[in-house]
């Protein structure tokens, strides 16, 4: 294919309104007529079907005429849009799951693996149900990046103050819980175990705390 004339992101996809008819065809289950995607993309009939008549130009939309009707469908079979148009706006709903997810659930979310974050409330919500004080997580568990796949995870918690068999049953208890909660394994330290330099200095590069009560 000779990409010469669609050698740019501005080049395919244009303004805001070529923007939003490609996104509704990029969502659309089948074929829309041009009063569709005018609806769906808040244009105007005549501006849709303007933006409709480019992308047929540049072989993006398929359009087939059934009856009176003029139907429109991206055509995934182009390059262009297998390769740049789909991923890149299957990038932008991510993004704003992640956003949405970030801004609205737990206040750390954003500190903390991607693969933990839907997780954060369950994880602190399981940690006071068997008398945690503080809450931390360590290691791979708060690396944000996408890249970073966390094997297990490192909880580091502070009990209330408990006698050493109510202690030992929840310290049971709360490692079940979180590994049957996070589908893999789950390290629970104790504060006040002994540590070496090490580890101690793992805990204070990466810890992040999700509680900690008065």
């Amino acid at each position: 294919m000779n990409y010469s004339s669609h050698n740019n992101l501005e080049s395919l996809l244009g303004g805001p309104g070529r923007i939003a008819v490609l996104r509704v065809l990029v969502d659309a289950a089948g074929p829309l007529t041009g009063r569709q995607v005018a609806v769906e993309a808040g244009l105007s009939p005549a501006g849709a079907m303007r933006v409709l008549d480019r992308l047929c130009e540049r072989g993006l939309v398929v359009r087939v005429r059934v009856g009176r009707a003029l139907l429109h469908e991206l055509d995934r079979t182009n390059e262009l849009v297998s390769r740049l148009l789909l991923p890149l706006f299957e990038g932008e709903r991510l993004l704003a799951a992640e956003a949405a997810a970030t801004h609205t659930a737990h206040p750390r979310a954003a500190d903390v693996n991607p693969m933990i974050r839907p997780h954060l409330e369950a994880i602190e919500q399981a940690c006071r149900r068997h008398r945690v004080g503080r809450a931390a997580l360590f290691g791979s568990a708060t690396q944000p990046s996408h890249l970073i796949v966390p094997s297990d995870v490192d909880v580091l918690v502070t009990f209330e103050p408990l006698d050493p068999t109510t202690k030992a049953r929840e310290y049971a208890a709360l490692a079940v819980e979180l590994e049957r909660l996070l589908a893999m394994p789950v390290d629970v330290m104790v504060s006040t175990a002994p540590r070496n330099a090490i580890m101690q200095a793992e805990l204070d590069r990466t810890q992040v705390v999700l509680y900690e009560d008065a």
